[in-house]
């Protein structure tokens, strides 16, 4: 292409200084040159561009920043690559640019809410947007927040009741909350367990109950359930009846179950769902660091993080739908050398 401006130019300035013989010239040149311009025209981008390596699952403390690193490549070129993110409660999306490869997501440093994220590329062309885990938040990857609660003081803090001590948890305690639909004293604990899990000053997840799907009324069950509400801490290591339990005694029960001596078994699990198929695929990586093999039961929960069913003009949370997995389990010995 340069090499035929500068003939142009010179052709232009022979015609002015010359004759109009060579404007004839110049018309002919002209064309064929154009002619040559249409036989080596780039060829149409019709390659949607790729992403090829990305974050995924990650883990990260409470009040810092997580970087989300990213690679992609295009047969002519990435003109756009977004990072979409949220909180596992949050019904809609935010999104900055990750074009440079890597995007920051500022974790709250007062809660260990999850985060959910995904990533979309597009070029030039428009053969996009082509997504990592997918291109609109059917599938995500997960960011698990662990969170530096404090203890809440009893009549056993060394520090008088001052409250200012505090203790980076080992484990995440398991809460189920025994509800049902039509139960008047049922919303008081309701709200404050979730504004208790909100805050995010206890290590702990938990799940509703509710005696109206049969699901949940199998694991009710198994508890013997004798009344509405009933809380059940680890399995039923401290069980809480009724609406007079107040917030402190969830709080003081949930630090002292965090603080218990339990096996060594460290379990990682994600799972992703595809909206299009129905179908969540779990990934779980599950560790003994004990001395002998682990025997337990391992429950998968399938929970609404909002329910679509309301008691007494109160929302249910993580309202349980079905189990993806509960069946028993055997954890053979990890040898790690220290």
């Amino acid at each position: 292409m340069k090499t035929f401006f500068k003939i142009a130019i010179l052709i232009v300035i022979s015609i002015i200084l010359v004759s109009s013989a060579y404007a004839l010239l110049f018309i002919g040149t002209t064309s064929q040159t154009n002619d040559n311009k249409e036989q080596t025209e780039e060829p149409v981008d019709t390659l949607a561009p790729i992403v090829t390596s990305i974050t995924g699952d990650a883990t990260e403390d409470a009040g810092n920043t997580i970087t989300i690193s990213t690679t992609f490549t295009d047969d002519i070129g990435v003109i756009s690559a977004k990072l979409y993110y949220k909180p596992a409660g949050a019904l809609a999306w935010s999104s900055k640019s990750i074009l440079p490869g890597t995007a920051g997501i500022s974790l709250p440093s007062d809660s260990n809410e999850s985060w959910y994220y995904y990533v979309t590329v597009d070029d030039a062309a428009g053969n996009g947007p082509m997504g990592d885990p997918s291109t609109d938040g059917s599938l995500y990857y997960i960011i698990t927040v662990i969170h530096n609660a404090s203890n809440t003081p009893d009549d056993n803090d060394s520090n008088g009741g001052a409250g200012n001590s505090t203790q980076n948890y080992s484990r995440f305690v398991f809460v189920e909350l025994g509800t049902k639909i039509v139960c008047s004293e049922c919303p008081k604990i309701s709200v404050i367990m979730n504004d208790l899990y909100k805050s995010g000053n206890y290590p702990f997840y938990y799940v509703s109950l509710p005696l109206d799907n049969p699901k949940a009324l199998e694991r009710l069950t198994e508890y013997n359930i004798l009344g509405y509400p009933t809380v059940y801490i680890d399995g039923g290591y401290t069980v809480l009846v009724g609406s007079k339990v107040q917030k402190s005694d969830f709080e003081k029960n949930i630090t002292t179950a965090a603080t218990r001596a339990t096996p060594k078994i460290f379990v990682n699990t994600s799972a992703h769902w595809n909206n299009q198929t129905n179908l969540i695929t779990v990934n779980i990586i599950a560790t003994n660091q004990e001395t002998s093999a682990y025997s337990g039961r391992l429950r998968i929960y399938i929970t609404e993080i909002i329910s679509t069913k309301w008691q007494g003009g109160t929302p249910q949370h993580f309202s349980f739908l079905d189990f993806l997995m509960n069946q028993d389990i055997q954890i053979p010995v990890v040898y790690v050398d220290y």
